[in-house]
């Protein structure tokens, strides 16, 4: 019943125990404490200028240009090569993996891309 669950059964079986219970983590008098008295979410959102529009519209199509150099060589997989995936922290591994079989290095800088 419990076999793999975060090694229970053999911890039970060191313990001598033969019987395990499981419980939800809160409590169903917590979950109405909780419902009854909900916290509030204050949503906040700091209106962008037009300068820092601007510069998100060069960053956007600066990425947009790189991008599309790298789709023109044939060597790497331009599926996962989309200007929306190079808004997240794990496109820099993305990019480096399919490059590094090529024999083309890249270091924690985006200023510095070098070829061996």
């Amino acid at each position: 019943m419990v076999s793999g669950f975060a090694k229970a059964e053999r911890i039970m079986k060191c313990l001598y125990v033969w019987r395990l219970n499981l419980w939800p983590r809160f409590h169903v008098l917590v979950c109405g404490d909780l419902e009854r008295d909900a916290p509030q979410v204050v949503d906040v959102r700091v209106p962008t200028t037009p300068a820092m529009r601007g510069i998100q519209q060069v960053v956007l199509e600066t990425m947009d240009a790189c991008l599309k150099e790298l789709r023109k060589t044939n060597k790497v997989d331009v599926e996962d090569l989309t200007v929306e995936n190079g808004l997240f922290k794990s496109f820099d591994e993305v990019v480096r993996r399919q490059l590094i079989p090529y024999g083309i290095c890249l270091e924690r800088k985006p200023s510095s891309w070098s070829v061996i």
